[in-house]
């Protein structure tokens, strides 16, 4: 749509897309609108960060280590905004139970796999994984991890199946997520499923770790994990139930967008603690 076409208060953009000559295209379109932009991705994204002179009115991103950094040593307006879940899309299908023998392993895992990601599937070779997403690079090493490929690709109701068939649903992270944690811890959550996921100092004030989630520190630890909670399927239960009711009260799209436009639209001073406490409306 042509800019300017309808009125706005506020836009949104979910990357690093423009620079400031292209805010000032749509600012004189749209006078008085505000420009904020939600930025998905962990640090090693950057790239060449147009946003810092872009001229924003805020800024949001999902790790409160960068929050921290933009805000002390550049004084900009930036704050904490993790990821969400979608209500609508991050539920299993109504067949599901019918179809659950289909999802059924120990461990599974939805996402492309890297360089850091395939070490760690090679040390657990011995479970029955099943790994869902689309081909990988072609210098990427994949030969020993080969075998628990499904060859399908799994998003929204799909991936909530997947999720939630398996007994386990292992979210490692990439080592840039410095304090904060993927998209995937909230859509397993969300979706119902048993999460087991790498730890980061973010994570304790997202979903309380051995109640809602399970994590692990190391290698060693995490096979340790696997193992228990294999063996403890109640608990599994339990956690996955309190990780799902966590997840729908606090970790969906609405509440987060309601702090995007509650924090830029606001006419006083926030404080340094608000900024990095997203659940501050």
């Amino acid at each position: 749509a042509e800019i300017g076409a309808a009125p706005a208060d506020l836009v949104i953009t979910t990357f690093d897309f423009f620079r400031k000559e292209e805010l000032d295209v749509i600012r004189k379109a749209l006078p008085g609108v505000k420009i904020v932009m939600w930025f998905p991705d962990h640090v090693k994204s950057f790239d060449r960060a147009f946003f810092m002179t872009a001229g924003y009115d805020a800024l949001f991103f999902k790790d409160p280590f960068i929050v921290k950094n933009l805000y002390d040593i550049y004084e900009m307006n930036v704050f904490y905004l993790p990821e969400a879940f979608s209500k609508l899309r991050h539920t299993v299908t109504d067949d599901f139970a019918a179809r659950q023998a289909e999802y059924d392993c120990d461990i599974a895992m939805i996402g492309s796999q890297h360089s850091f990601r395939v070490p760690l599937l090679e040390k657990l070779l011995d479970f029955d994984i099943k790994l869902y997403g689309v081909g990988n690079p072609w210098w990427l090493n994949t030969d020993k991890i080969k075998k628990f490929y499904t060859g399908k690709f799994a998003a929204d109701h799909e991936k909530a199946n997947a999720f939630c068939g398996a007994k386990i649903s292992l979210n490692t992270l990439y080592f840039a997520e410095v304090e904060g944690v993927n998209v995937r811890a909230f859509e397993i959550a969300g979706s119902g499923g048993f999460q087991l996921v790498q730890w980061k100092p973010g994570l304790e004030d997202l979903f309380v770790v051995g109640k809602e989630v399970a994590a692990y520190h190391t290698a060693a630890e995490l096979r340790q994990k696997i193992r228990y909670y294999l063996d403890h399927p109640e608990e599994r239960k339990a956690i996955a139930a309190a990780g799902k009711a966590r997840a729908w009260a606090e970790h969906s799209y609405e509440p987060r967008l309601q702090r995007m436009i509650d924090m830029t639209m606001a006419e006083k001073d926030i404080c340094r603690e608000d900024r990095l406490n997203y659940r501050v409306l």
